[in-house]
Protein backbone atom coordinates (compact mmCIF):
# COMPACT_ATOMS: atom_id res chain seq x y z
CA UNK A 1 0.00 0.00 0.00
CA UNK A 2 1.40 3.25 -1.09
CA UNK A 3 0.36 6.23 1.12
CA UNK A 4 -0.48 9.40 -0.68
CA UNK A 5 2.32 12.17 -0.92
CA UNK A 6 1.17 15.72 0.78
CA UNK A 7 0.74 18.73 -1.53
CA UNK A 8 3.73 21.08 -1.94
CA UNK A 9 2.45 24.66 -0.46
CA UNK A 10 5.27 26.53 -1.96
CA UNK A 11 8.99 26.39 -3.18
CA UNK A 12 11.54 27.10 -0.65
CA UNK A 13 13.23 30.24 -0.08
CA UNK A 14 16.51 31.63 0.81
CA UNK A 15 15.38 31.40 4.18
CA UNK A 16 14.15 27.59 4.36
CA UNK A 17 17.45 26.59 2.64
CA UNK A 18 19.54 28.31 5.28
CA UNK A 19 17.78 27.02 7.91
CA UNK A 20 18.06 23.46 6.87
CA UNK A 21 21.50 24.22 6.53
CA UNK A 22 21.55 25.12 9.91
CA UNK A 23 20.06 22.01 10.95
CA UNK A 24 22.27 20.11 8.98
CA UNK A 25 25.74 21.58 11.04
CA UNK A 26 23.26 20.24 14.03
CA UNK A 27 23.34 16.92 13.37
CA UNK A 28 27.27 16.76 13.59
CA UNK A 29 26.72 17.44 17.35
CA UNK A 30 23.63 15.43 17.93
CA UNK A 31 25.37 12.64 16.25
CA UNK A 32 28.88 13.21 19.07
CA UNK A 33 26.26 13.82 22.22
CA UNK A 34 23.93 10.34 21.12
CA UNK A 35 27.18 8.16 20.21
CA UNK A 36 28.56 9.81 23.90
CA UNK A 37 25.47 8.10 26.09
CA UNK A 38 25.35 4.90 24.04
CA UNK A 39 28.96 4.50 25.14
CA UNK A 40 27.64 5.37 28.63
CA UNK A 41 25.40 2.84 28.91
CA UNK A 42 26.83 0.48 27.11
CA UNK A 43 24.37 -0.19 24.64
CA UNK A 44 25.28 -2.72 21.48
CA UNK A 45 24.55 -0.71 18.32
CA UNK A 46 26.62 1.73 15.96
CA UNK A 47 25.29 4.89 15.07
CA UNK A 48 25.06 5.56 11.57
CA UNK A 49 23.40 9.01 11.05
CA UNK A 50 21.20 11.89 12.74
CA UNK A 51 17.99 14.06 10.81
CA UNK A 52 16.46 16.95 11.38
CA UNK A 53 13.09 17.14 9.89
CA UNK A 54 12.37 20.28 7.55
CA UNK A 55 11.46 22.99 11.02
CA UNK A 56 13.61 21.50 13.23
CA UNK A 57 11.13 19.73 15.69
CA UNK A 58 12.06 16.13 14.87
CA UNK A 59 15.85 14.42 15.43
CA UNK A 60 15.69 10.91 14.16
CA UNK A 61 18.35 8.89 14.69
CA UNK A 62 19.12 5.34 13.04
CA UNK A 63 21.62 2.78 14.08
CA UNK A 64 22.58 -0.76 13.11
CA UNK A 65 22.61 -3.79 15.63
CA UNK A 66 23.52 -7.42 15.39
CA UNK A 67 20.46 -8.20 17.74
CA UNK A 68 17.82 -6.64 19.20
CA UNK A 69 18.07 -4.03 21.53
CA UNK A 70 16.39 -2.01 24.31
CA UNK A 71 16.62 1.45 23.89
CA UNK A 72 14.44 2.84 26.19
CA UNK A 73 16.94 4.41 28.30
CA UNK A 74 18.55 5.87 25.49
CA UNK A 75 15.44 7.31 24.43
CA UNK A 76 14.96 9.27 27.86
CA UNK A 77 18.38 10.68 27.86
CA UNK A 78 17.85 11.90 24.54
CA UNK A 79 14.42 13.27 25.05
CA UNK A 80 15.96 15.49 27.83
CA UNK A 81 18.89 16.36 26.72
CA UNK A 82 17.39 17.71 22.92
Amino acid sequence: MTAELKPITRKAGPEDVKRAQDFTGKEADALVECARIITRINLAMKLVSAEYNLDGTRLTFYFTAEERVDFRELVRELTSFF
